[in-house]
């Protein structure tokens, strides 16, 4: 099982048509890239110091528009652009 310090509370995990796997930590507020067999974190995609987002709870990336879509508990979806 893959553990970090930034991730806390893992509620998501999403794979994008490309391969990247994205996953959410709610009480850590960040969604990471890990590498496809889910041993080593490759990049924080979004923080609540980078990018603002609040308990995120769900992850997906939309291949028309380039984005990835955060679901938050808190509030609305956000648009994070790659």
């Amino acid at each position: 099982m893959y553990t970090d310090s930034e991730l806390q509370g893992m509620t998501c995990v999403s794979v994008t048509p490309a391969g990247h796997v994205l996953v959410c930590g709610s009480l850590s507020n960040t969604i990471l890239h890990v590498d496809s067999e889910g041993k080593m974190k490759l990049a924080t995609l979004v923080s609540r110091e980078r990018g603002g987002v609040w308990n995120p709870v769900s992850v997906n990336y939309n291949s028309a528009t380039s984005s990835v879509i955060v679901g938050q508990h808190w509030k609305k979806s956000s648009m994070c652009e790659e």
